[in-house]
């Protein structure tokens, strides 16, 4: 959009197609009803909300669940998901973010392209994870992996099959929930899905106490999909058709080409260590880590969900409507989240065996000490602030390049220093792959942000220290 009144003029134009949102669109200056700021303090507090009752279920069915499933049954749905997100990730065109950022993004037209895309891309994925689930059928069955892996297990590959059906249900999705990210209207989207996660948490539950083991997870995740594949209807609008038409289509794939390459290596980032240690360590050993990750995704998953549904809507904004703000707005949300960051690493690294001890069976003791050593990644999450800003302004090629160094970290570092230094030591250098970005990242947002030392600084400074003290007592 333009810039001044030049932006109250080009969301005018799309005032026809409010309805599809049911949210309004007015200037994002000032102390106006729907103005940025406010929007942001409202969507804040639900967003906050939602955050905390899903964190809340997420947690409460974990403990629920390890009652009643075996540890080696969690890190046997840890690869199987991996590799749903991996196939998601590598195929992520950034369909979500271009609603949220064109100018057209909510137009019926646009719409329908993203939906068609979105539905041509879910059904490539479930016919690979269909291809995958046979090859590692094959692959077990001539003696080609190694004997105690995830891998070789027997309920692998119809576990990736039967969760594949999970991305055939998510092609159904509108986009109605991408519609109410772009205008911060999460009072309608929060309640959809906290719906959804009781869904598939109940179903899960269910079938754990009825002896159904890791297949619980699965009927978890299916119920999740189809919960939430038709709660998006009740968001409104018209129903997506098929189209491909030129225009559209270019403005997405234009934008989503870099964003493939960010999503493989944000994929290798986000699950890479978990797909290396399957083949590496027991399904037991596995399993302990993956439900630490639990507890630690519970932790940064406040700020990662703050940085995708209201980070990123609101600096898109400012890049379209008032660039001289973003210097002053940076400054603050970064000192707050930096605040946020330090709360959530003191209590991972020293109350996690605590909290282990008291709330779990004693079989899952070793929990405790994953929680403590992956708490270090929680303090790189600030610098993805920045990242948020360069990907908002549109530059999703240089957004890339700040993840090419860390993903190349986990990718070699991970399983060098297993082998050299055992489990323990390769699971602080996966957690530590993010400092290999910050340089790239300083670099890309000189001419847009003004950098302060100490601020940029302060995180990866605790960072090191931490991993000093880790070395030492673990």
């Amino acid at each position: 959009m333009g810039q001044g009144s030049s932006a109250v003029a080009g969301r005018a134009g799309a005032a026809k197609d409010a309805k599809l949102t049911g949210a309004t669109t007015t200037k994002a200056m000032g102390n106006e009803p729907g103005s940025l700021r406010q929007r942001s303090v409202r969507g804040g507090a639900w967003s906050t909300i939602g955050f905390g009752a899903s964190s809340a279920l997420r947690l409460c069915s974990n403990l629920i669940l390890v009652r009643f499933i075996a540890p080696d049954a969690f890190g046997l749905m840890a690869v199987a998901l991996s590799l749903v997100i991996w196939l998601g990730m590598m195929t992520d065109l950034g369909i979500n973010a271009s609603v949220i950022r064109e100018k057209e993004g909510e137009t019926q037209d646009f719409i329908n392209v993203a939906w068609t895309v979105q539905f041509i891309r879910n059904i490539i994925i479930a016919a690979i994870l269909c291809i995958a689930a046979a090859a590692l059928f094959l692959a077990r069955d001539i003696d080609w992996l190694p004997a105690n892996s995830a891998y070789r297990d027997a309920a692998m590959p119809p576990l990736i099959l039967f969760v594949s059906l999970s991305t055939v249900i998510g092609s159904l999705q509108t986009l109605g929930a991408a519609i109410c990210n772009r205008h911060l209207d999460f009072k309608r989207l929060v309640p959809i899905e906290i719906a959804t996660q009781i869904v598939g948490s109940g179903v899960t539950v269910a079938f754990a106490v009825a002896g159904a083991g890791v297949w619980s997870l699965a009927y978890g995740m299916i119920a999740n999909s189809a919960t939430m594949a038709a709660a998006t209807y009740l968001l409104g609008g018209r129903p997506s058709r098929l189209s491909l038409d030129p225009v559209h289509r270019r403005t997405i794939i234009n934008y989503g080409k870099w964003i493939l390459v960010s999503s493989f290596l944000s994929f290798i980032l986000l699950k890479g260590d978990t797909l290396i240690f399957g083949g590496l360590v027991d399904k037991e050993l596995l399993g302990f880590y993956a439900v630490a990750g639990t507890w630690v995704m519970a932790l940064q998953g406040f700020i990662g969900m703050m940085m995708k549904r209201l980070f990123y809507p609101i600096f898109a904004e400012i890049h379209r409507e008032r660039p001289e703000d973003m210097n002053r707005i940076y400054a603050k949300t970064r000192d707050l989240v930096d605040l946020c960051i330090s709360f959530a690493f003191v209590g991972a690294a020293f109350a996690g065996n605590f909290l282990v001890g008291l709330i779990y069976p004693d079989s899952y003791a070793s929990v405790g000490k994953y929680i403590t050593l992956m708490s270090i990644s929680i303090l790189y999450m600030p610098t993805e602030i920045l990242q948020t800003i360069i990907l908002s302004a549109g530059e999703s090629r240089r957004y890339s390049a700040t993840l090419l160094g860390p993903a190349i970290a986990i990718l070699v570092l991970t399983p060098l220093v297993y082998r050299l230094f055992g489990f323990d030591a390769a699971v602080i250098a996966a957690m530590s792959a993010k400092i290999f970005a910050l340089p790239v990242i300083w670099s890309m947002v000189k001419g847009r942000i003004s950098l302060s030392i100490w601020r940029e600084a302060r995180m990866p400074l605790l960072a090191l220290v931490s991993v000093a003290g880790f070395v030492m007592f673990y």
